[in-house]
């Protein structure tokens, strides 16, 4: 039963925490962003978010205590991303959004104001007093066309969040740059 909730928890459009759309619905929606980029020869990034010490809290506190945090961060990242922004879940507990017009190395200042603004919303009584944290990575969408360098930019902004969190988490990250590809090719 618990392995059957998850596949339809996967499979549903949005999430049931935060009402953001799954990673297949969001890969729907960036795609068409992307290609506007493209066209206008503008930049793109994505950002990837995840909670420090998540997976403890659920295990402590349960699921829900989870979501209810989960929900307070794709609400402060809904109220962050600007207007043209698309925001989504990358995976089950990591949010993040595509930034068209955005190079990786402008993205700094998005993930600071993320942060400070699920530092805010996520209330300290959750935590026992502390203040949730959350690290981010932040990864260049490369040059081609199609889904496999926006795959390709998510796996890096995900790794990168990661690596982050490894490194003692509240941090960021900013992935290598994809490589360059040639227009032939």
């Amino acid at each position: 039963q618990d392995l059957a909730a998850k596949r339809a928890a996967d499979a549903a459009a949005a999430n049931r925490a935060t009402g953001l759309p799954n990673r297949p619905v969001l890969f729907a929606q960036m795609l068409p962003v992307l290609a506007r980029c493209r066209r206008e020869k503008a930049p793109a990034s994505i950002i990837a978010r995840r909670g420090d010490g998540l997976d403890e809290i659920e295990a402590q506190r349960g699921r829900a205590a989870a979501d209810d945090i989960l929900r307070d961060m794709g609400a402060a990242l809904r109220d962050t991303v600007r207007a043209a922004d698309v925001p989504g879940h990358l995976g089950p507990a990591v949010i993040g959004a595509l930034l068209p017009g955005t190079p990786a190395l402008s993205a700094d200042s998005l993930a600071a104001r993320v942060s400070t603004a699920i530092a805010a919303r996520v209330a300290p009584t959750a935590m026992d007093g502390g203040r949730f944290s959350v690290c981010s990575g932040i990864a260049a969408v490369g040059d081609g066309e199609g889904s496999a360098v926006l795959e390709e930019a998510i796996a890096a902004a995900e790794a990168a969040s990661a690596a982050a969190q490894a490194s003692g988490g509240n941090a960021w990250r900013r992935a290598e740059a994809p490589p360059p590809r040639s227009a032939a090719v």
